[in-house]
C-alpha cells in the first residue's frame, strides 16, 4: 500500500515538472515570437520610414522649381508690363506729335465762310489796286507799237498822248505791261482757286460714321472732294484723321506712328486697312 502510494506521488511529481518544463518552453518561444515580430515591424517601419523621406525629398524639390518658376513668371510679367508701356508710350508720343499737328490743320481749316470771302475781297482789291496803280497806263490809252511811215499823219489823225504819256517823253512798252497784268490775275486765280477747295474740304465733306455699309459712299465723297487739290501723303492723312469716325481715325493715327517716316506708305496702308475694316 505505501508502495502504491509512493509511485503515485512520484508520479505527480513527474507530472508536474513535465507541465513546469513545458510552460517554461512555451514562455520562451512566445517571446522569441514577439521578439521576432516587434523586429520585422521595425524592419518595416524603417523601410516605410525610408520611402517616406524620399517622397519629402522630391516633394521639396517639386516645390523649390514650382517657386522659382513661379518666381521667373512674376518677373517675365514684370518685363512685359514694362514693354508694354513703353511701346504705349512712344505709339502715344507720336500720335500727340500728329494730334498736335492735327489740331493745327483743323485750326486753319476751321475758317469761316465770311471769312473766307473777306480775305478773298480784300486780296482782290489789293491786287486791283496793284495792277492798275497811276503809274500804269490803261489798256485804251496804250499806244500802237508800230506806225507806218507811208501814211503821213494829220493834226486830226494824229493820236493824242495822255497826261502820263506827256509827262514821262515816252511810252511805256507794252510787252511789259501786258506781261505784268497777266501776273496779278494768274496768281489771283490761284489764290481763288485754293480758297474754294479749302471751303470745299472744310464745310463739303461729310463725317464717316464707323459703319462698313456707309464706307463706300464716304469714300467716294473723299475722293472727289480732294482728287483736284494735288494734297500730299501727310495732308491726305490729315484729312483722314478729320474726316474718319472715331474708330477708324485711330487706325490712321496707329498707321501713321509706324510709317512716321514714310507718309506716303502710312495713307496705302491707312486705305488698306480702311478696306479691311469694311467687310469685318
Amino acid at each position: 500500500m505505501e508502495a502504491q502510494t509512493t509511485q503515485m506521488d512520484e508520479k505527480t511529481v513527474s507530472v508536474a515538472s513535465s507541465k513546469r518544463t513545458s510552460s517554461s518552453k512555451h514562455s520562451v518561444a512566445s517571446a522569441a515570437a514577439k521578439a521576432r515580430a516587434a523586429a520585422e515591424a521595425a524592419r518595416t517601419r524603417v523601410t516605410y520610414g525610408q520611402k517616406e523621406l524620399e517622397l519629402k525629398k522630391q516633394r521639396a524639390k517639386l516645390d523649390l522649381e514650382k517657386a522659382t518658376l513661379e518666381a521667373d513668371l512674376e518677373a517675365l510679367g514684370l518685363e512685359k508690363a514694362a514693354a508694354a508701356a513703353n511701346a504705349e508710350a512712344e505709339i502715344l508720343e507720336a500720335a500727340a506729335r500728329f494730334e498736335y499737328e492735327d489740331i493745327g490743320s483743323v485750326i486753319r481749316s476751321d475758317v469761316s465762310s465770311q471769312v473766307i470771302k473777306q480775305r478773298t475781297e480784300a486780296y482782290l482789291d489789293h491786287q486791283a489796286q496793284t495792277s492798275f496803280s497811276p503809274n500804269t497806263p490803261a489798256p485804251n490809252t496804250l499806244p500802237s507799237p508800230y506806225i507806218k511811215k507811208t501814211q503821213p499823219l494829220t493834226t486830226r489823225e494824229a493820236p493824242e498822248l495822255s497826261p502820263i504819256h506827256r509827262h514821262d517823253g515816252s511810252p511805256t512798252t507794252p510787252m511789259h505791261t501786258k506781261a505784268s497784268a497777266i501776273a496779278p490775275a494768274a496768281n489771283m486765280i490761284d489764290f481763288a482757286k485754293y480758297l474754294a477747295c479749302r471751303e470745299l474740304v472744310t464745310t463739303g465733306l461729310t463725317k464717316f460714321d464707323d459703319q462698313p455699309e456707309s464706307f463706300r459712299a464716304w469714300q467716294s465723297s473723299f475722293l472727289n472732294a480732294t482728287q483736284d487739290l494735288d494734297l500730299t501723303a501727310s495732308e491726305e492723312l490729315d484729312l483722314l484723321v478729320k474726316w474718319l469716325g472715331k474708330e477708324s481715325s485711330e487706325h490712321i493715327k496707329r498707321m501713321r506712328a509706324v510709317h512716321v517716316t514714310n507718309p506716303e506708305a502710312a495713307l496705302q496702308m491707312s486705305w488698306t486697312r480702311l478696306r479691311v475694316l469694311r467687310h469685318p
